[in-house]
């Protein structure tokens, strides 16, 4: 693991010889906290990056529709930035995420107890039949 940058005590990128760019715990992080808070904005069918394109990978599927009701069919995706779209895949991931719509930013949650140096990964959501329809994560 090379480092990139360290965050805010919290997080840090590294490069990892397997997934590219990912991010890591700096310190323990416990079972329900909130490790990220990351703004985002939401997209529609025509403004989603092309299949295939690199950005593609950094888009999740929105579960709403824009006045903020769910939805599994919105045609909808979010672009979110700061560390939470680095998070790599994991089948059993240590991250859950949220988003809080009133405050319109994306959480990143521990699904359990982190080690220090752990990487912080998510569940893509391969399986979901959204996520070819909707180009993105599943929420």
């Amino acid at each position: 693991m090379t480092t990139i940058a360290v965050r805010d005590g919290t997080t840090t990128l590294a490069h990892t010889q397997e997934k590219g760019i990912g991010v890591f715990a700096v310190r323990p992080l416990r079972r329900g906290a909130i490790i990220l808070q990351c703004p985002y904005i939401v997209v529609g069918p025509r403004c989603r990056p092309e299949h295939g394109s690199d950005l593609e990978h950094y888009v999740f599927a929105f579960p709403f529709t824009r006045s903020g009701k769910p939805s599994a069919r919105s045609s909808l995706s979010a672009v979110v930035f700061g560390d939470a779209s680095m998070l790599n895949h994991a089948d059993i991931a240590n991250c859950l995420w949220s988003w809080d719509l009133k405050l319109r930013v994306h959480k990143t949650i521990a699904a359990r107890d982190i080690e220090a140096g752990e990487e912080l990964t998510f569940c893509y959501g391969w399986e979901d039949h959204t996520w070819n329809d909707l180009g993105g994560k599943k929420a």
